[in-house]
């Protein structure tokens, strides 16, 4: 990993640095190659700052984030206005390159340009506002110089949208015994500055946006979210969102929505992403390069790939040692590397999970176990929920674990975004990483970039996913064009367990086609895919798609995105190695053409397809010779897809 810092000398900032190392009322601030613009000034009403957000390109400049304000207050200090000695320091470089093991890329490198806004308030409290300009969009964060402890009051950050165009957002869950776990279904293609549901808390990151011509994904990035919590926000009509901390009654009311945190201290990274094609949202990487770097030397024990999962086909299947066996064999057969042992595994018959990690080893797969976090946060009754919320217990546990060879856990019911909630992730990631243990969270809050400093994160689930079709008889109407938006705005952010790949029928029976369902095996990213279906539904498909699957990687060396537009359609390509793999989906309900170029596509390189066939659950498979950037089109059925491998 290397971080470099650049005094910039280039001819086009020069007049930022002239009003950014001396005190002002206002700065503008461009990213490294002059595609997007940040102007923050102040408020000539109140004295209070805000800032703009402009796109330019050939010369022109377009509105991408309108005048929105910035502030914040804690106890008796208010950062919303009547500010003074406001000042801009210097105008820097910054060159960012590290590795992911599980994400887009495995390389990251990024540059952005940073500066540090100073400010006063009338009781002469200082204030800092740190920001950061990518060529893909603007980060900015709040911090709080001194000592002493404060609780943070309010956040009044605001986003002000252009209307005109559409947005695509999760309403933020109604508190539940089960909620709020980020499974709301999207609304798609809503009007820019519409209320969230009745009953429902405001709307959740991320907001998607396609307004002015651009294409605006809006989430929260960032470590410190461990002690500030999780936020979501609430709008006016105009289009304004603005923050909103984690509700009150979340969590049972366990422990006070508002932060209480030592001095100094930094917020939560508010991120942008922003650019004038769906490629810059769905293939950035600013999330995570908003964490801090890994402390952690040796990581040669994290390894990516899919997992068996027999809890989908049989709820009760972890309490019978006998009846899990199956899955482990398929996925040695597979070569997938994982197999999960779901809830309530510590009633076992026949065997425990001493016993079944020993038979999965022989067979060359390891073995993660479920866990319910089993604090005061939740009364859910999965088993076993009585050892990962106290900090004792919970190291014991995971030593035993790593004694046994387990090598994961997924850990379950969160449903809070309050701060002594969200420290509990960080406690649980870092006691982990001490005994070599992936991590997998459940009922959990939306992804913040932490696989970055705590690479055992594999993946998180905050989506409605595959588990639906045996619980909502709603869902299979709805599955498909979310799974269509999934890469557009969950997934974007990061690692998505959404459980995928079904050719089988659940309770409720899907709409999607058996190619749709192969599809997202590499259309979702998640350094851990839990296949969700049953044993016979997997071995019984044609010997092709076996074979595409086995050894199927979760880890990408690169992501492009080729075509497509959220809730309709969507083609992917990621790389691993020498392959490159490419998932197109049909989200609608009309039998369609999905054309598309490869700009990568070399000469002779030969390209598997499997797509639709004639019928729902009937594949297709061909195999052609590519042409230097070559144009495909493939037709798929109402609902339908392809996944194909380049080699």
């Amino acid at each position: 990993m290397t971080k470099t810092t650049l005094r910039t000398g280039f001819l086009s900032l020069f007049l930022l640095f002239m009003t950014g190392c001396c005190q002002s009322d206002k700065i503008d601030i461009l990213s490294p190659s002059g595609s997007i613009k940040v102007h923050v000034g102040q408020n000539p009403e109140n004295k209070g700052l805000s800032y703009t957000v402009h796109f330019l390109k050939e010369g022109r400049e377009t509105e991408a984030i309108l005048a929105s304000p910035l502030g914040i207050s804690y106890d008796n200090e208010d950062f919303s206005k009547d500010l003074s000695s406001l000042s801009f320091e210097e105008i820097t470089r910054v060159r960012d390159t590290f590795n992911l093991i599980s994400g887009k890329r495995s390389t990251v490198r990024t540059t952005y340009n940073q500066t540090l806004i100073n400010a006063e308030n009338p009781n002469g409290k200082r204030l800092q506002i740190a920001f950061r300009v990518y060529d893909d969009g603007v980060a900015f964060q709040y911090r709080l110089p001194g000592e002493g402890t404060v609780t943070i009051e309010s956040e009044e950050t605001g986003f002000h949208i252009p209307t005109g165009g559409k947005g695509w957002m999760h309403p933020y869950d109604k508190v539940t015994d089960w909620s709020p776990g980020y499974e709301t279904p999207c609304a798609n293609e809503i009007v820019i500055g519409a209320k969230a549901p009745e009953k429902m808390n405001g709307w959740a990151f991320p907001l998607l946006f396609h307004t002015n011509g651009l294409w605006l994904l809006i989430s929260e990035a960032g470590t410190e979210a461990f002690s500030y919590g999780a936020t979501h926000v609430d709008n006016t009509e105009e289009g304004i969102y603005g923050i909103r901390f984690a509700e009150a009654d979340e969590a049972r009311g366990l422990c006070p929505n508002k932060p209480t945190v030592r001095l100094p201290f930094s917020t939560n990274w508010r991120a942008i992403i922003c650019g004038d094609s769906p490629a810059t949202v769905v293939e950035t990487d600013m999330i995570q390069a908003l964490n801090p770097p890994c402390a952690y030397t040796d990581l040669s024990w994290i390894k990516t790939g899919l997992a068996a999962w027999s809890w989908w086909g049989f709820h009760d299947s972890p309490k019978d040692y006998d009846q899990m066996l199956p899955f482990i064999d398929m996925a040695s057969e597979l070569k997938w590397p994982y197999f999960l042992v779901d809830a309530n595994w510590n009633l076992m018959k026949n065997g425990d999970l001493e016993k079944i990690t020993d038979y999965a080893a022989q067979k060359g797969v390891d073995i993660f176990a479920w866990y319910n976090t089993g604090g005061p946060n939740n009364v859910v009754t999965e088993q076993p929920r009585d050892r990962m919320f106290d900090s004792e217990r919970r190291k014991e546990e995971m030593r035993w674990l790593r004694n046994i060879g387990v090598k994961g856990m997924k850990i379950d019911f969160f449903q809070s975004d309050k701060p002594c909630v969200t420290r509990l992730y960080e406690e649980i990631l870092r006691d982990a990483m001490e005994n070599r243990l992936m991590v997998n969270f459940h009922g959990c809050t939306l992804p913040k970039g932490w696989e970055r400093s705590y690479p055992n994160l594999m993946t998180m689930e905050a989506v409605m996913g595959e588990e639906c079709y045996a619980f909502q008889s709603g869902y299979p109407l709805i599955a498909p064009a979310l799974n269509a938006t999934i890469p557009f705005c969950r997934n974007a952010v990061g690692p998505v367990d959404y459980t995928p790949t079904s050719f089988t029928h659940q309770k409720f029976e899907r709409k999607t086609t058996a190619a749709h369902e192969l599809a997202l095996a590499v259309l979702f990213q998640s350094g851990i895919t839990h296949v969700a279906d049953r044993t016979q539904g997997i071995l019984s498909t044609p010997t092709y798609v076996r074979d595409m699957l086995s050894g199927l990687p979760a880890s990408w060396d690169d992501t492009r995105f080729l075509h497509g537009y959220p809730g309709k359609e969507v083609v992917l390509a990621r790389k691993s190695g020498d392959r490159w793999y490419i998932a197109g989906i049909n989200g609608e309900d009309k039998g369609k053409t999905l054309s598309f170029s490869i700009p990568f596509l070399k000469e002779g390189m030969e390209i598997n397809i499997i797509k639709d066939g004639e019928k729902q659950d009937e594949f297709l498979n061909e195999i052609i010779h590519g042409t230097k950037a070559q144009e495909l089109e493939v037709e798929t059925l109402p609902y339908g897809g392809f996944l194909m491998k380049i080699k």
